[in-house]
């Protein structure tokens, strides 16, 4: 596995990649307000691979910077272009997708990931017709937050 731990090192944190966006982008962020259970986890950091103009990646990153900062996890963003070759342990379908989130220990081991978008929309996307905008308009929100709480379990 390719060194997490310097690409982590060297990522941006969630405020710094939001400033780096053009603010037409930068808008598309929304803060996100909503609630999550907390517990014990061995998760200290989570090093997530996103772009500005993903529309997966604006709806998630903010749901996961809301999770991460309830728990006190160290959150950096990095960016897929030029990153490829960390994503080759979380490529599904033959290609590395965003946001991909990588759940680390305090010795940077991974524990999971989780990958662009929750499974109960990946579920419906090729056959629901308007399944895009009520995943982007928050419908499934609470399977995103259940997702990435239980990948904190390890």
């Amino acid at each position: 596995m390719c060194d997490l731990k310097g690409l982590f090192e060297g990522g941006k944190t969630y405020d710094e990649f939001l400033d780096s966006l053009p603010d037409n982008k930068k808008t598309k962020f929304r803060k996100f307000a909503g609630e999550s259970e907390t517990f014990d986890t061995k998760v200290k950091y989570i090093l997530a691979f996103s772009e500005g103009w993903c529309p997966d990646c604006q709806h998630n990153l903010p749901i996961l910077k809301f999770i991460a900062d309830s728990f006190g996890i160290e959150l950096r963003v990095v960016p897929k272009e030029d990153n490829e070759s960390f994503m080759e342990d979380f490529i599904t379908g033959g290609q590395a997708k965003i946001p991909t989130f990588v759940f680390m220990d305090g010795d940077f081991e991974v524990l999971g990931s989780w990958i662009e978008r929750p499974e109960k929309v990946k579920q419906l996307w090729d056959n629901e017709p308007l399944i895009k905008a009520r995943y982007l308009n928050g419908e499934f929100d609470k399977y995103i937050v259940g997702e990435l709480t239980d990948a904190l379990k390890g």
